[in-house]
């Protein structure tokens, strides 16, 4: 198994499996779930009309978030919402929750990166009454990783492209703490199939890591 690190998103990289560092409410927002959002499609008449019906069905309080999120930084919902949306209500009407840390959940149906699938790991969240950030950590990143990892291993993904997560000032824990988090979850491959894994730094902070490591391909 080859193992390199590049800059940029993790769902920009041409791999089998792309992994996107989600947060519990899947509300698609900055970062790798931007760019996901950003590269989809608009929605449809049909679509549209879908998508608020399913909208409805949202306990209130995710719904306000969701929407507090759209204007505050002013993005249309497209496709990935919608294939987002329905990710969560599947996920609540199983559960009675949304997604909690440490999951992680398959997205096949938005488009525009096809055929490559997108597998959405929680590795933070938002508390929706009080607005503010569950953050992530060592542990989350990890845990959450390695869930998405041993769906990627399900789909027989031969090559998979990961986030250095949560590494952004606010958002849980430093570049080097999250690195050596997607290391030790990338161990679960060591004996599998696997053949390329790209470890992503898609911010200056973890940008400035990479660029402090002294060999930055490794072979396994």
């Amino acid at each position: 198994m080859i193992i390199k690190r590049e800059k940029g998103y993790a769902v920009e990289k041409n791999t089998d499996v792309s992994i996107n560092s989600a947060n519990g409410l899947m509300h698609m927002d900055s970062s790798g779930a931007g760019i996901i959002r950003e590269h989809s499609e608009k929605l449809s008449d049909d679509e549209t009309i879908e998508f608020r019906e399913l909208f409805r069905k949202l306990p209130v309080d995710i719904r306000n978030y969701w929407e507090e999120r759209r204007k505050e930084h002013g993005w249309e919902y497209r496709k990935a919402n919608l294939s987002a949306l329905k990710l969560l209500l599947k996920q609540i009407e199983k559960e009675g929750r949304p997604f909690e840390i440490g999951e992680a959940v398959i997205d096949k149906e938005w488009s525009e990166f096809n055929p490559r699938i997108v597998i959405h790991a929680i590795t933070m969240s938002y508390d929706p009454k009080t607005k503010e950030r569950i953050k992530g950590s060592v542990l989350s990143v990890q845990t959450a990783i390695e869930s998405a990892l041993r769906l990627a291993l399900s789909l027989d993904a031969k090559s998979i492209s990961i986030p250095i997560a949560c590494a952004r000032t606010g958002y849980g824990i430093n570049p080097e703490d999250s690195e050596e988090a997607v290391e030790s979850a990338i161990g679960i491959l060591s004996d599998k199939n696997v053949e390329e894994v790209i470890l992503c730094y898609d911010n200056e902070e973890t940008e400035d890591l990479l660029e402090s490591e002294k060999n930055p391909d490794l072979d396994e």
